[in-house]
């Protein structure tokens, strides 16, 4: 039993390793794109974080250099002597792992990229060996600039973009795509940067504009319509979860309009990027805070809303809290924090301690609706309008006497308890000129509590604002607020944010994103298709001061966007998810661009 646990374990150490070195004229093996998928599939069941048959867990580095109750595992140099070696290629004298039903069986192909990097020495990165968070994920290491690869047909290249994606092509003996035609290349950013179609008369003079910076020129343009903010506003939209109604039963409609509006005027401007988050996560405390920034925490009240009769509102109270933090997870984070809520991650290092830390954060404030006054020529229009109402409140009373038989003040009482919820729910705290649905940080925030199985009713230990261990940490401070958690997350430090971002806007112009679960750059999400690009593009967003302007432009402008998006087959033979950029997406139009 313990060789098969060994040669588990051994299978993992060698997992570990994120870059192999092959013998001359073989390829490099990629940890992470090689390896750790293999653990994943055959190792996980039995030695992953749900649990650790002889003492072996394999999901992570620490936990894998840590070892079994069996020792070590491996012998850097020698796949001869190693036991993930010998337990994974079936040698006579141990038994081959995984063991049938426990796993998919490695190939014979697998094996060797196994053999290849104990051989080569089995070495692991400096911060797998060093880092301290318990994670050696991809996504928790903070991204460093990398150089800008050589390669052959610098001719093709337009900026930094198409080095790193025409590496990758000249890996695999692939020539990229030539340039789409001009009429495409129009429409295509037409669509992709206002959500419109060009019209005519633009197409006609972009076609005879024959200057070299023409292409440049029409991406300008587009960056300067008010379309821009309108089409890049809808991705932010989905995003953030927005709705005109408070779902649940009645769906009644719900007054969302200013922060839509405010999140169109932001792109518009060119808000930088962390400005933007801060004060959608809390802008209604940044020191004299103005109209459009506590506005701009409409972010948070996306969440549902239960209208009907009986509702415990404390329980939705506290749903709404949470519906808050999971989207901050996914939107800036990239983390499936909601995972965290009943019980520790199972496979992110999160615990269910740190996710009412970061819950608290949202807990300690309220809801609040912020009143526009009516300008003065239409404050007398609306006491007519409420004068009215009375009366025909007064005429209802009279009939329901009429019909009953009973006396009319009575009915009156009674028709005035039930309206007085009316007319303070839709009226009276209500002007003509709307409201703006936000957030108030509370003077006294509440106290938070761990939810012991996620069950607000069965509390725990009391817990402070803070963030995941796994994560830098906020500044020294004897409380942390909302605030600080807004700065927090578009901190430079902060390995996430700049990476999701980024990778967000390439998904919508490729199809794809460059890590393709968009909202999952967890264990259990995809490994970046270009992890340096996607490195240096994070990097870049930070060094252009977090500018979305600037890295739109960036992207569009590139050879990689610029190609044609006919149809390869022999590339789809080696690539047939267009993973490798060949060639440019073939993308349907959104259902808002057609309507």
């Amino acid at each position: 039993m313990w060789r098969g646990t060994a040669a588990l374990f051994i299978f993992a150490s060698m997992l570990v390793s994120r870059t192999i070195q092959g013998s001359a004229g073989e390829p490099q093996v990629d940890y992470l794109r090689d390896i750790k998928p293999l653990l994943k599939r055959s190792c996980y069941r039995c030695h992953g974080a749900a649990k650790q048959t002889s003492g072996l867990r394999l999901d992570t580095a620490r936990a894998t250099l840590s070892g079994s109750d069996f020792g070590e595992a491996i012998v850097p140099g020698e796949s001869g002597e190693s036991l993930l070696y010998l337990v994974v290629s079936g040698s006579k004298d141990y038994q081959q792992m995984p063991p049938a039903g426990e796993g998919e069986p490695l190939t014979s192909e697998e094996v060797v990229l196994i053999q290849r990097w104990i051989d080569s020495g089995a070495k692991f990165h400096d911060h797998q060996q060093s880092d301290d968070s318990g994670s050696d994920h991809w996504s928790f290491q903070k991204p460093e600039r990398p150089a800008v690869p050589a390669i052959k047909n610098s001719a093709w290249v337009r900026n930094e973009i198409d080095a790193f994606v025409l590496a990758r092509l000249e890996e695999k003996q692939i020539s990229p795509s030539p340039e789409a035609d001009r009429v495409t290349l129009i429409r295509r950013l037409s669509f992709d940067l206002l959500g419109l179609p060009p019209t005519p008369e633009e197409v006609s003079q972009f076609l005879a504009d024959k200057k070299p910076n023409a292409y440049e020129k029409l991406v300008d343009r587009l960056l300067a319509s008010p379309h821009y903010g309108e089409r890049w506003g809808r991705h932010w939209l989905d995003a953030a979860r927005y709705a005109d109604s408070n779902g649940y039963g009645f769906d009644s409609a719900r007054n969302m309009w200013r922060y839509r509006d405010w999140v169109i005027n932001a792109l518009n401007a060119d808000m930088p990027f962390d400005q933007f988050t801060i004060e959608q996560i809390a802008g209604d405390m940044l020191p004299g805070a103005t109209r459009d920034q506590i506005i701009a925490t409409g972010f948070h009240r996306n969440s549902l809303i239960n209208e009907e009769g009986g509702a415990d509102q404390e329980q939705f109270r506290i749903d709404a809290v949470a519906d808050r933090l999971h989207t901050t997870g996914a939107v800036w984070l990239g983390l499936t924090l909601e995972c965290a809520r009943c019980h520790t991650h199972r496979y992110d290092p999160i615990t269910q301690r740190e996710y009412y830390e970061m819950f608290a954060f949202f807990n300690a404030d309220d809801d609040y609706d912020l009143n526009f006054p009516p300008p003065p020529d239409m404050a007398e229009e609306f006491q007519k309008k409420l004068d009215k109402f009375d009366g025909e409140l007064a005429e209802l009373d009279r009939k329901i006497a009429a019909v009953y038989g009973t006396p009319a003040e009575t009915n009156g009482e009674l028709k005035k308890l039930m309206n007085e919820r009316t007319r303070k729910m839709w009226i009276k705290p209500r002007s003509p000129a709307g409201w703006a649905m936000v957030m108030q940080h509370r003077e006294q925030p509440r106290i938070t509590r761990v939810h012991k199985r996620g069950n607000f009713l069965d509390q725990g230990d009391i817990v402070a604002g803070s963030v995941p261990a796994v994560l830098p940490q906020l500044p020294e401070a004897e409380a942390h607020n909302r605030l600080d958690f807004a700065r927090w997350l578009v901190d430079e430090n902060n390995p996430l944010t700049p990476r999701v971002t980024v990778n967000r806007m390439w998904q919508h112009y490729f199809g794809t994103g460059i890590v393709e679960t968009e909202n999952d750059f967890g264990a259990q999400g995809e490994r970046p298709s270009h992890p340096q690009l996607l490195d240096w593009l994070a990097s870049e967003f930070i060094a252009r001061s977090w500018s979305m302007k600037a890295m739109h432009k960036l992207i569009v402008t590139s050879a990689t966007y610029r190609q044609s998006s006919h149809y390869r087959p022999e590339v789809a033979k080696i690539d047939p998810a267009n993973r490798l950029l060949a060639r440019q997406s073939r993308l349907r139009l959104d259902a808002e661009i057609i309507r």
